[in-house]
């Protein structure tokens, strides 16, 4: 979690988890911890998620993921709902998050300071990508 402002303690961990079970009640979808099938291996996240802060494109629908390294490159998916378009949020530095986002066909939206990450200088510029539903 290099690129993250902190690294999420067990409460914080808590609050998301519960966060994605709300999230999942009211909406039908959230992020979703996943196992590899081959060796029954917790191996992270992905999924959708709504987000809400002061950014211009506010409200909107995130695609996310946090895989295990190892796990990197393997083009896991997930079915698509019935939404007219997915962002994606990642500071200027994570490279290997702007590269996923390019490579499921995602394009450039906008690039903005995040208000969330406004303390923390090296992570504060970000990008937002874009795909819609055809």
């Amino acid at each position: 979690m290099k690129n993250f402002p902190a690294t999420a303690t067990p409460e914080k961990t808590t609050t998301f988890i519960i966060r994605m079970q709300e999230m999942y009640s009211e909406k039908g979808f959230c992020y979703f911890a996943i196992d590899s099938l081959q060796d029954n291996q917790f191996i992270g996240f992905i999924g959708l998620c709504h987000q809400e802060y002061d950014v211009a494109f506010s409200p909107f629908i995130d695609i996310g993921l946090r895989l295990d390294k190892k796990y990197w490159g393997k083009g896991f998916a997930f079915n698509v709902l019935d939404l007219d378009n997915i962002k994606s949020t990642a500071p200027l530095i994570k490279i290997s998050s702007i590269n996923v986002m390019e490579k499921i066909g995602m394009e450039k939206l906008l690039e903005f300071k995040h208000p969330k990450l406004l303390n923390k200088e090296r992570l504060v510029n970000s990008l937002c990508y874009e795909i819609k539903n055809p």
